[in-house]
């Protein structure tokens, strides 16, 4: 848990909720450590607000779409995220990104207690209390896993001790629609 006292005591206001208050740059309020996305490494946007645009509901399967654009704006044309669960096994995520004519830097991350292990350059292993799963990521262009310890660059935010920021970046084509989906299956 956050100290908030802390936090106040160095005269950050966490109470604001303007674009660019100080408590976004606090590494548990901002979207970079949070599973999320990230273009060109710029904060959401404050006031966008995702939307439910389609669900699917089966016994075995089910998904929800959302759009993300508003929480974008101006970073990029349109983001929607598909979340998957497949016979109750196999869970997907699915972005599909329009890029704006602007060279854009996509971050896909993911805050975990797993331990993470590169396999290849789209496969990554998570392993947690005897078990693991593969983190597989379908992407037209090339990425980079990362694999960074969670912790804040300040000394007055709470440590976020076993805690892992796990993911990808890649460079998206300029002016285009790219489909990249992340894939995540049991090991055995």
């Amino acid at each position: 848990s956050e100290n908030y006292t802390n936090i106040e005591a160095a005269n950050v206001n966490l109470w604001s909720m303007a674009q660019n208050s100080d408590r976004w740059k606090l590494l548990r309020y901002n979207n970079s450590a949070h599973s999320t996305l990230s273009f060109n490494n710029q904060w959401q946007v404050v006031s966008g607000k995702a939307t439910i645009i389609d669900s699917y509901n089966q016994s075995d399967s089910m998904s929800v779409t959302l759009d993300l654009t508003p929480v974008y704006k101006d970073q990029v044309n349109s983001v929607k995220r598909k979340l998957s669960l497949i016979n109750k096994k196999i869970a997907s995520i699915e972005d599909e990104i329009s890029s704006n004519n602007d060279s854009t830097s996509m971050r896909w991350n993911l805050t975990t207690s797993a331990i993470a292990t590169v396999l290849s350059s789209n496969l990554l292993l998570l392993e947690k209390d005897g078990k693991a799963m593969y983190m597989k990521v379908d992407c037209v262009q090339p990425i980079k896993f990362y694999v960074n310890d969670a912790q804040p660059t300040t000394l007055y935010e709470s440590k976020n001790n076993g805690i892992s920021l796990v993911g990808f970046t890649t460079v998206l084509k300029r002016g285009s629609t790219q489909k990249i989906t992340v894939h995540f299956t049991p090991k055995d």
